[in-house]
């Protein structure tokens, strides 16, 4: 089935450091593999995965504690009272609800919301993505750009989901530059806006992590 006809695109390019990375990983520009194991050893923080692994095992408020772990490393995506539904290598799946400070004068999500909501959510997948990777991988998205179907009323969901058959990074390739959509659906299931980031994502040699 063909997607609907977008009908506004708004794009930035080149775009400022991820705010979506940086709630994801506490940086805009994500370091994983042997180097951030070390530090788990050392004492030097835990990873995505790892926290969310932990946290969402928690009854009750695990989940709540995860978005406000998010919120904190990110205070401008914190704004969107992010909820993290499931993550896991190249998948995450989130929703927010709408309220005043995220509306717009034409009683809907605004637009920049909405980026925000699909560059943070992509930026998760991919942080899991390079953190299931057996050496160390770095990623920063360097375009974004939206585009806008239908006015976003009430529970919004984004989903992003990386083609398992298609690495960000192919093995033949040291760096690249990838493509990663997120989805942003209301209530009913209807697509509401699309999402589209560049990721320039490089394997780092192991001499040098």
């Amino acid at each position: 089935m063909a997607a609907p006809k977008s009908t506004t695109r708004r794009q930035a390019s080149p775009a400022p450091p991820s705010d979506g990375a940086a709630a994801a990983a506490a940086a805009s520009t994500v370091a994983t593999g042997p180097k951030a194991r070390r530090a788990k050893k050392s004492g030097g923080g835990l990873s995505l995965l790892a926290t969310w692994n932990y946290w969402s095992a928690v009854p009750l408020i695990g989940r709540w504690l995860f978005g406000w772990l998010l919120a904190f490393a990110s205070p401008y995506t914190g704004t969107l009272s992010l909820s993290v539904d499931s993550l896991s290598a190249g998948v995450a799946k989130t929703h927010m609800k709408e309220w005043w400070l995220l509306r717009n004068p034409f009683r809907s999500v605004h637009a920049a919301a909405l980026l925000n909501m699909g560059e943070a959510t992509g930026g998760l997948a991919v942080v899991a993505w390079c953190e299931s990777q057996p050496v160390t991988h770095r990623a920063i998205v360097t375009r974004l750009e939206i585009d806008f179907f239908k006015k976003a009323r009430g529970r919004i969901t984004g989903v992003c989901e990386l083609d398992p058959s298609t690495p960000l990074l192919p093995p033949s390739l040291t760096k690249t530059d990838a493509r990663v959509v997120t989805d942003l659906l209301d209530a009913s299931g209807a697509l509401v806006a699309r999402t589209t980031a560049v990721w320039t994502v490089e394997r780092i040699d192991p001499k040098d992590d």
